[in-house]
Formats: structure tokens, sequence, C-alpha cells
């Protein structure tokens, strides 16, 4: 859900995750979202955390942040290798 208010502009910046409450959603906080997650060894969340921040960096064109950056958590020694990190390579 949060990936896709980020598409609709309804986050609090261009590559954020996190949004303030309005009528129709909850406010939520990615980094406490993310912290939750580590707390609890959530290793599915936190992938897909770092698949889904990678595809909005591809949808707003950042090729060299979404493909270039290994996605590395040093709390859970985890490292992500999304398909576009792959296959877009060469658009950087």
């Amino acid at each position: 859900l949060q990936m896709q208010l980020n598409f609709r502009g309804l986050t609090d910046d261009l590559y954020s995750m996190s949004s303030t409450k309005t009528e129709d959603f909850d406010a939520f906080d990615e980094t406490l979202c993310m912290e939750g997650m580590r707390q609890r060894q959530f290793m599915t969340g936190i992938a897909n955390y770092h698949i889904y921040k990678a595809e909005i960096h591809f949808f707003y064109d950042d090729f060299r942040k979404c493909c270039s950056e290994k996605r590395f958590d040093n709390k859970t020694n985890l490292i992500i290798h999304t398909e576009n990190e792959y296959n877009l390579s060469n658009l950087i």
C-alpha cells in the first residue's frame, strides 16, 4: 500500500514510503516499521522493504540508486539483489 501511495504522490517525499494521516489512510513511519521488523527478525518484511524502495527509485528514473546500490542491512546482515539491479545496470 505504501509504495502505491508513493506513486500517487501521497507520501512525505519523492522516495519515501512514510506518510501522514489523512481522511483515507493512517499515518505510516517507514523507519519505525523497519525497526520493528529488525527486532522481530522478520526477514521477509525486510527483504520486501528493500525491493519496494528499489522499485520506487526505478519508478522515478533514479536508476543509479535503484541498480548500483547494494541494499545492505547491517543489523541483519541481509543483502538484497533486486531483479531491476541485474536487468537495468546498462541504463546507468
